[in-house]
């Protein structure tokens, strides 16, 4: 057995398949949540775009806020997929020694990764995420000057 800095190396290598699970669930728990309470992440607030119901919510707070919840898991669940955890699964394959069955892994996740991103370039301009939740990523609609009454300075 080698032992690396006292740590044997199955030790480290559960403990790397340990670290790399732990961020996936953070990824996709974080995604879920800025997703259900904001309805955009970061990067979609940063660049003026968020993500929003295809068709109408039903009405009421507690129907719409249980169909918003469901769209932002099952979106959240989509990214992940494509975006970390076939990667994520790819590396615990490699550092399990692995060798082979991680690089089938890892083409395996660039083709994932693909079947979420190409759908963009159709028609409906929609990610397999969007299309899968039944959302679409459009721009932020803020206000006008227009929408505000105009008011007395002086």
């Amino acid at each position: 057995m080698i032992v690396i800095g006292g740590t044997t190396v199955p030790a480290l290598r559960r403990a790397t398949a340990w670290f790399i699970d732990f961020a996936l669930v953070i990824a996709a728990a974080s995604m879920l949540a800025v997703l259900a309470l904001t309805g955009c992440t970061l990067g979609k607030a940063l660049t003026g775009l968020r993500v929003a119901p295809r068709v109408p919510l039903p009405p009421g707070p507690g129907p719409a806020r249980k169909e918003a919840s469901r769209r932002a898991a099952l979106r959240a669940a989509v990214t992940t997929t494509a975006d970390v955890a076939v990667y994520a699964l790819a590396c615990v394959l490699l550092v399990e020694g692995e060798f082979l069955l991680s690089m089938l892994v890892w083409a395996v996740a660039v083709v994932v990764f693909f079947l979420n991103a190409l759908p963009v370039l159709l028609p409906g301009r929609r990610s397999l995420a969007d299309r899968v939740a039944g959302t679409a990523v459009e721009a932020f609609r803020f206000s006008t000057a227009a929408a505000m009454p105009p008011t007395r300075t002086s």
